[in-house]
C-alpha cells in the first residue's frame, strides 16, 4: 500500500501538530478496499494501531482528526469484531471528559462511536 509507511511515520514522529493531523486524515482516506482482502486487513490494522496511539497526543486538533480518520476506516471493516472494538475503545477514550479536555473532540468521538454502534445493529 503506497504511502502507508510515510503516513504512519509522520503521524507518530513529526513534531508539528498540523503534519500529524494531515497524516491522520491521510490514513482515514486511504482506499483500502481497492487492495486485496489480506492487504486490506493488514493495512487497516496498521492504520488503527497508529491512530489509537494518537489518541494520547494532547493536541486537540490532532485528536479530532484521529476520530474523523477512524470513522472513515470503519467502512473498511468487514466482519472483524476486533477492529470494530478497537475503534469503539479509541472513541470511548476520546469521548471521556476525564481523559480528553476539549469538548469538540469529545463530541466528535461520541458521534463516531454512536455511528459505529448503529452501523453494526
Amino acid at each position: 500500500m503506497r504511502g502507508l509507511e510515510v503516513l504512519i511515520n509522520a503521524l507518530s514522529t513529526d513534531i508539528a501538530p498540523g503534519v500529524r493531523m494531515a497524516a491522520a486524515w491521510g490514513l482515514g482516506t486511504l482506499r483500502l478496499r481497492d487492495s486485496d482482502e489480506t492487504d486490506c486487513g493488514d493495512a487497516l490494522d496498521l492504520c488503527l494501531k497508529a491512530l489509537q496511539a494518537g489518541c494520547n497526543d494532547g493536541e486537540w486538533i490532532f485528536c479530532y482528526a484521529v476520530s474523523v480518520a477512524m470513522e472513515s476506516l470503519r467502512q473498511c471493516i468487514l466482519d472483524n469484531s476486533e477492529q470494530h472494538y478497537r475503534i469503539l475503545n479509541a472513541m470511548a477514550h476520546l469521548a471521556s471528559i476525564q481523559l480528553e479536555p476539549t469538548q469538540a473532540v469529545r463530541m466528535r468521538a461520541s458521534l463516531v462511536g454512536s455511528r459505529l454502534i448503529n452501523h453494526w445493529n
